[in-house]
């Protein structure tokens, strides 16, 4: 099969570049070629030939106000052509290997010291740069429009074929060149295919340590200082990084708690030591958490976001941190959401809730406060009484009524009996996070040592009673969902 002949700069237009597509796919000689099998030789040369041509000509043929619709034209073409369709894993693994071929030729060119280089290899690398550059924005766009037509097919290569950590460097390869440039995140429309990928692939898959292992500490911190606390509609773009930044704490927290005493590697939750070991960052994240927690309306992304404040009003460092104002903020938007989620319907929300609840009030200064005590008493005694609520979630309202802050100064507990403990086992779920009552907050960074987590050893409080910390919201059980119900399946866990 020959290679497309590529025409020079000054003599394309787009009706011409499209009768070199159609050519190249649909050419008396194609067609004879293809007729006794379309080997994956053949659909190898096609694809090549094809990304060649686009790669050649794009900037050619795209303005501002068209590049959208060209990229979009482009990558439909060649998805809904029979010989993609018939051959889609293999020209998903093809793409796979062009992009870590890109990533790796850019990072070796960024880590050249561009004084040393000579003004024609100087111009190499810059054109080397740009051409990669080409790639991936192609490659993104038509796996992003792949992934649009045929969801679960697409994700499932990507999990099977190392598209983790293909997509991991893509996103790292994105941090480097946009830290090298003077732009403030010039490329960050390039790469925007990519950022839904990711968290699509980690919202239906959990993945191990080593899996893990790829997202680097660079791309963590790039995504922390690039983002903007603006609102999603403003700028959908500074939402996907935040999106994605929850997504990978989530994935962190699922493997530390999946990960067995005798495990050849565990890995330490990078997201949420990036996060704090900057007092400026942690801010700036959690006004853009805030911001969202109180808009947000798909459960997936609420539940995500309660897990981070989980994180932080059990860890010891960073359970004070949150400003007074915020911390009523979240208090109010709490008892909006307890008093109007379905007990039925929204289970599996209303015990994230509840699980975070526990540690706020334990923990945080809004101990000290007494904000909204009767309001916060009055919907976890709905949910206690409410006709339809199930047993876990009558069991999380009433742990959380039995804390000093319903009773040590303003009379006695609002609930008398103390909730008896329930330790969901290993056989059901990695870990439970319905517990009875916890010390004090301790540090989700490290790995986990499964002989102190897993033991009967507690502490006693000033009033004697032995309490146990809490592991976190019960991780997903299942290796694929399909929207929010199957992301809320690793909640729905611990009410068995």
């Amino acid at each position: 099969m020959t290679n497309v002949k590529l025409l020079q700069k000054d003599a394309i237009t787009l009706d011409r570049f499209w009768d070199i597509a159609n050519d190249l796919f649909h050419s008396d000689r194609q067609i004879d070629e293809l007729r006794d099998g379309c080997t994956e030789d053949k659909v190898n040369s096609l694809l090549v030939n094809y990304l060649t041509l686009v790669c050649e000509h794009c900037d050619q043929l795209t303005t501002p106000d068209t590049e959208e619709q060209f990229y979009n034209d482009i990558s439909e073409y060649v998805t809904c052509h029979r010989y993609y369709r018939s051959n889609m894993q293999f020209c998903v693994r093809k793409m796979l290997s062009l992009l870590t071929y890109s990533v790796g030729c850019n990072e070796s060119n960024l880590g050249l010291e561009s004084d040393m280089l000579d003004n024609v290899t100087r111009e190499q690398v810059n054109e080397s740069i740009t051409v990669n550059e080409k790639l991936i924005r192609i490659i993104g766009w038509i796996l992003i429009v792949n992934y649009q037509s045929d969801k679960d097919a697409l994700l499932q290569i990507l999990k099977d074929f190392n598209g983790f950590e293909t997509l991991a460097g893509v996103l790292s390869n994105y941090s480097r060149i946009s830290r090298n440039s003077n732009d403030k995140d010039p490329y960050i429309a390039n790469y925007s295919p990519y950022f839904e990928l990711f968290y699509e692939l980690c919202k239906n898959y959990e993945f191990d340590s080593t899996e893990l292992d790829h997202v680097h500490s660079q791309l963590l911190e790039y995504l922390f200082e690039s983002l903007e606390v603006v609102p999603k509609e403003n700028n959908i773009l500074n939402f996907m990084k935040f999106r994605l930044l929850l997504v990978l704490n989530e994935q962190f927290m699922v493997s530390q708690f999946s990960s067995t005493a005798d495990s050849s590697y565990q890995i330490e939750n990078r997201f949420f030591i990036k996060m704090t070991e900057d007092s400026q960052r942690f801010q700036n994240f959690n006004e853009v958490l805030i911001l969202n927690f109180n808009r947000e309306q798909d459960h997936v992304i609420q539940i995500l976001m309660l897990k981070v404040l989980y994180l932080v009003f059990t860890t010891s460092h960073t359970c004070g941190k949150f400003y007074i104002n915020d911390l009523k903020l979240i208090i109010d938007i709490m008892i909006r959401e307890l008093f109007n989620l379905s007990t039925v319907r929204e289970e599996a929300l209303i015990n994230t809730y509840l699980r975070v609840l526990y540690p706020m009030i334990l923990f945080s200064s809004i101990k000290e406060e007494g904000y909204k005590r009767e309001s916060i008493s009055e919907v976890l005694r709905y949910l206690v009484a409410a006709e339809q609520t199930s047993e876990t979630t009558k069991r999380l309202a009433e742990r959380c009524l039995v804390l000093d802050y319903f009773s040590d100064r303003y009379g006695s507990p609002l609930i008398t009996r103390n909730p008896a403990p329930y330790i969901l086992s290993r056989e059901n779920s990695s870990q439970s996070s319905v517990v009875s009552e916890i010390d004090s907050p301790d540090s989700p960074t490290a790995p986990i040592d499964r002989s102190r987590s897993n033991s009967s050893v507690s502490s006693q409080d000033s009033k004697g009673l032995h309490r146990k910390r809490p592991p976190p919201p019960p991780p997903r059980r299942y290796n694929q969902r399909n929207g929010s119900e199957l992301m809320l399946s690793r909640t729905k866990v611990a009410n068995k």
